[in-house]
């Protein structure tokens, strides 16, 4: 059985959008975990109303928190109270596709650990990753997948063993935004093998007033993020994860994703500024994991790491603007 886990907070213009895409399944052995966040609009009123007039009271449940606890405390919560052999999160403001967990489901085996669909941004239709085909991956390949930035590490949208969550206490970190990059971080040394579907099966919708939405000029935002790549470097250097792909992909993440975040999030100069410099001041602690292609971090100059920050973000920024026109002029999809 599925367990369809669904984190509840002020959602109350999409709760039933996102209950009907899941009653709908072409794929029918599964439960659903409402997990109320305590939020302060009708959301859960909505969804009782919709479980009792639909009859759903044997396969859905709500489950209360009795107080607001963010995301990550909600999803441990469904973990834990989940009758599923396998895992599956959905955020309550997106929907699945009516054979999401069929299409998912048809690749379980004992040794794969997940299996990710892929997904489209909606109401746009665009989906911004090409798995190519659908196969099977092991560590390795999955962490280089990672590295070079052609997988989504979002939670939702993956069928997860029950048991391989909770054997390696594989569990979210409560009370930090962007919480999904530090986790998928953790998942990542205990994989044997995952599957990934070359198949939308999921659509997500960007909202007014989400979370994510929300992180721009967000300073807890930026500081989560340094506290992640703390704990993501505690990982790498532990006796059991002494991988070297997985310390490139940590490296990445410190020195190229967390300072585009910056610059993308457009954040003060000052800001921008200190942030970069508590990056390139912490190269000591990273200079045993530093790769030759990366010793530059720890050589150089600040001003030399500063210049290539900004030359790199601005030029993936003037590509990914010429790509758009391009495909626009030419109407290329």
């Amino acid at each position: 059985m599925i367990s369809i886990i669904v984190p509840v907070y002020n959602v109350e213009m999409y709760i039933e959008r996102c209950l009907n895409s899941i009653v709908t399944q072409s794929y029918t052995d599964f439960e659903v975990l409402l997990i109320d966040d305590c939020g302060g609009d009708n959301s859960i009123s909505l969804a009782d109303s919709y479980i009792k007039n639909n009859h759903l009271d044997q396969r859905v449940r709500i489950i209360h928190h009795n107080k607001n606890r963010g995301l990550s405390a909600a999803r441990n919560t469904g973990i834990l109270e989940a009758n599923g052999d396998y895992i599956f999160f959905l955020d309550s403001d997106d929907t699945i596709s009516t054979h999401c967990l069929e299409s998912l489901h048809r690749y379980v085996t004992d040794d794969v650990d997940f299996i990710m669909g892929n997904y489209e941004q909606a109401p746009s239709s665009i989906v911004p990753y090409d798995f190519k085909r659908s196969r099977i991956i092991n560590k390795d390949e999955l962490i280089w997948e990672y590295y070079n930035f052609k997988l989504p590490w979002n939670a939702v949208n993956r069928l997860i063993r029950r048991e391989f969550l909770i054997d390696n206490d594989l569990f979210f970190k409560e009370g930090i935004l962007s919480e999904d990059l530090l986790w998928n971080f953790m998942l990542l040394p205990k994989v044997r093998k995952a599957v990934l579907v070359n198949q939308c099966t999921y659509q997500y919708y960007t909202n007014q007033g989400s979370i994510m939405h929300s992180t721009r000029n967000n300073i807890k935002y930026l500081s989560d993020l340094l506290l992640i790549v703390d704990r993501m470097r505690e990982i790498v250097i532990s006796e059991n994860t002494n991988n070297a792909k997985l310390k490139s992909y940590y490296l990445k993440i410190k020195y190229d994703f967390i300072p585009y975040a910056v610059l993308w999030h457009n954040y003060s100069k000052e800001i921008q500024l200190s942030t970069f410099k508590k990056l390139f001041d912490s190269r000591f602690v990273d200079k045993s994991l530093l790769s030759y292609d990366r010793s530059f971090i720890y050589h150089s100059p600040f001003f030399v790491f500063i210049i290539r920050t900004y030359l790199t973000f601005y030029s993936k920024e003037l590509y990914q603007l010429l790509k758009t026109k391009f495909c626009h002029w030419f109407k290329i999809v």
